[in-house]
């Protein structure tokens, strides 16, 4: 059953009539911010800490209640201001690799591959 649903507003939200010429730009109507499992968790304990300050009068848990969600509003603003009026276009990568490369009491994070040899080559970075 919730797979039909999710199926069915995956359907609804990805619809295209026909292929949009490059550039696409992300406009307010393309950005859907939607919560996670995380979000979820978040939401649940934000609830339960304001039922619990509500519960025992706790001028700190609704300091704390509001701090968290205003934070957590301002947090999805700047990611949809983030996203507004980007521009995406189809391209071609070269593959990189990105990871911890080394005996396990010598690790340490690299990335390699040609786009970065050739970065570094532009910015004079010896490696």
């Amino acid at each position: 059953m919730f797979a039909d649903l999710r199926q069915s507003i995956s359907d609804w939200i990805f619809r295209a009539s026909v292929p949009e010429a490059s550039p696409v730009t992300l406009v307010q109507r393309r950005i859907f911010i939607l919560p996670t499992r995380q979000g979820y968790t978040f939401a649940f304990t934000v609830m339960v800490l304001l039922v619990a300050s509500i519960n025992y009068a706790l001028s700190l848990g609704f300091v704390l209640t509001f701090t968290l969600v205003s934070m957590a509003g301002v947090a999805m603003l700047h990611t949809w201001r983030n996203l507004a009026h980007l521009k995406l276009r189809p391209g071609r990568c070269d593959p990189v690799f990105a990871g911890d490369i080394g005996p396990s009491f010598r690790r340490t994070y690299t990335v390699m591959g040609d786009a970065v040899n050739l970065i570094y080559e532009f910015c004079g970075i010896i490696y």
